[in-house]
C-alpha cells in the first residue's frame, strides 16, 4: 500500500527553517517582501512553477546572513513578479545586504548590478567592476582615430572607448589636435551580452 505524502505549506516551511537555524527571525517580513500572502496557507502540491519559486526565494531571504546566495532567482516568475524582484535585491544591497547571484539572462542582471563576474568550469575569466565607463565614438575616420588614441594610451575597440581615469575632454582633445571629425558621441556602458559575446568569442 502506498503511503500518501503529506502536505505542507508556505509558512510551515518558513517556519521549519527557523526552528532548523535556531534562532528568531521574522517570517512575515519575508513572505511580505517576496509577496505570498495570498497563497501561503494553500498547500504546496497545488503550487505552479512561479509560487514554487517564490518559495525558495522566500527560504533564501529568511536566514540573517552576511551574504545570501541566489541561483537565478528571476527564473520561472511572471513580469510584474520579476520587477518586484528585482526592486528587492537591489534595496537589500543598497541597505548593505551582500548578495551573490548566479544567473544565464544577461540582461537581468544589468537591470541589478554592474558588478559582475563571467564564469567557466569553475573559473573567473572575467571581473566587471561598477565604475568601468566607456564613450562610443563615430568619426570620419575610425582607423586614424583608433590609432592616435592607442599612441596615447587609450584603448578602442569597436567605437568604444575605455575612460578609466582620464575624462571626455581629454580625449576630445586628442581628437581636435588630430583633426578628426566626429559624427557621433555617446557615454555608455557595455552590455553584459556584448562582453560575454567578447569573452567567448561569439
Amino acid at each position: 500500500m502506498r503511503t500518501k505524502k503529506p502536505e505542507t505549506n508556505i509558512s510551515k516551511c518558513l517556519w521549519y527553517k527557523v526552528q532548523l537555524f535556531g534562532v528568531t527571525l521574522d517570517v512575515d517580513r519575508v513572505i511580505k517582501e517576496i509577496g505570498i500572502e495570498s497563497f501561503v496557507k494553500s498547500k504546496t502540491g497545488s503550487y505552479s512553477l512561479g509560487m514554487k519559486k517564490k518559495l525558495m526565494l522566500a527560504m533564501d531571504f529568511l536566514p540573517q546572513r552576511d551574504i545570501i546566495l541566489l541561483d537565478e532567482p528571476l527564473s520561472g516568475l511572471d513580469p510584474t513578479s520579476v520587477i518586484k524582484m528585482m526592486a528587492l535585491i537591489k534595496k537589500k544591497a543598497k541597505d548593505g545586504q551582500g548578495i551573490l547571484i548566479s544567473s544565464h539572462s544577461l540582461n537581468d542582471i544589468d537591470e541589478i548590478t554592474n558588478n559582475i563576474l563571467f564564469l567557466k568550469d569553475g573559473k573567473i575569466l572575467e571581473e566587471v567592476l561598477e565604475n568601468e565607463k566607456f564613450i562610443e565614438i563615430i568619426s570620419s575616420d575610425n582607423e586614424k582615430l583608433s590609432s592616435v588614441l592607442k599612441s596615447k594610451g587609450f584603448n578602442m575597440d569597436k567605437n568604444m572607448i575605455s575612460l578609466n581615469n582620464s575624462s571626455i575632454n581629454d580625449i576630445l582633445s586628442i581628437i581636435i589636435e588630430n583633426n578628426i571629425e566626429i559624427l557621433d558621441i555617446k557615454r555608455r556602458s557595455k552590455t553584459s551580452q556584448e562582453r560575454y559575446k567578447e569573452i567567448f568569442g561569439i
